[in-house]
């Protein structure tokens, strides 16, 4: 038996950077302030829609709420909470006011908005070996070394017809030099790691559905059931680029099957 007293609702709201805002009600002192909600339960093939309707709030917390966060409503008939509905703002409504009340109407949809899962998730982290190039000073030590160097002497010819005359005769000799110690720059190569991101190939053969599971994991989408009308293996190899929703709507398609969200939980069917 269901004892319907010590009523507790919340309603809870998060922006992009982690702020919370609870609107909250347990008609206790200091813990009473009224708000209306809306949660329709249906097993239509479409995400449901509710409403939360909040009164008479400051301007600064009326302005938090913003389309697209994250919000949820909890409510149980004592303490402890139990989440009915959970889903992302789609409406902020207008403020009306009937002369002694001013109320807000907000709009969200039930299930967890996969939408906006950007395409950098699909991307693995892989490492691979590569030349790395360092310069470092070098000191060659001081040291002599053997000097060749140009000498000349005066000659005679002794036959001929210049004989008799004199002429310069050059000729190479070597003499013990010292190289003063010299500072270079030294180009030094290693092997090191580097890392990068690429996308992931899903090789010819694989399955529609090994194909979605592996999309949906890797970008972290929740999918309750799947249940494909073709499961055919792909003809050639795949890359998964791109969104990660957008990518399993291609292959639900390619299976002749369907997506939706069923009480707040993305599903894939059979439609025969």
């Amino acid at each position: 038996m269901i004892v319907t007293k010590d009523p507790h609702m919340e309603f809870v709201a998060v922006d992009s950077k982690g702020h919370k805002q609870i609107v909250y009600n347990d008609e206790t002192y200091e813990h009473n302030y009224p708000f209306t909600f809306e949660v329709p339960f249906t097993n239509e093939p479409v995400p449901s829609t509710f409403t939360v309707t909040i009164f008479n709030l400051t301007k600064q917390h009326k302005d938090f709420y913003k389309k697209g966060m994250h919000c949820w409503i909890n409510f149980n008939w004592g303490k402890d909470p139990k989440k009915i509905a959970e889903g992302f703002i789609s409406n902020t409504g207008k403020l009306s006011n009937d002369g002694t009340t001013d109320s807000k109407v907000l709009t969200f949809t039930e299930g967890t908005n996969y939408s906006n899962v950007a395409a950098r998730k699909l991307k693995l982290k892989k490492n691979k070996k590569v030349n790395h190039y360092k310069t470092v000073k070098s000191t060659e030590k001081g040291h002599y070394k053997n000097q060749r160097y140009s000498t000349s002497v005066v000659e005679t010819y002794k036959r001929g017809p210049k004989k008799g005359q004199k002429h310069v005769v050059h000729h190479w000799a070597y003499r013990k030099v010292w190289v003063k110690p010299k500072t270079t720059n030294k180009r030094v190569k290693s092997r090191d790691n580097k890392t990068y991101f690429a996308n992931r190939v899903y090789r010819k053969g694989t399955t529609y559905k090994q194909v979605i599971e592996g999309i949906a994991e890797q970008a972290g989408i929740k999918i309750a059931k799947i249940d494909l009308a073709k499961n055919e293996g792909i003809k050639k190899s795949f890359t998964a680029k791109g969104k990660p929703l957008t990518l399993i709507k291609n292959f639900v398609k390619l299976a002749k099957s369907e997506m939706f969200y069923e009480r707040g939980k993305l599903v894939i069917v059979n439609p025969n």
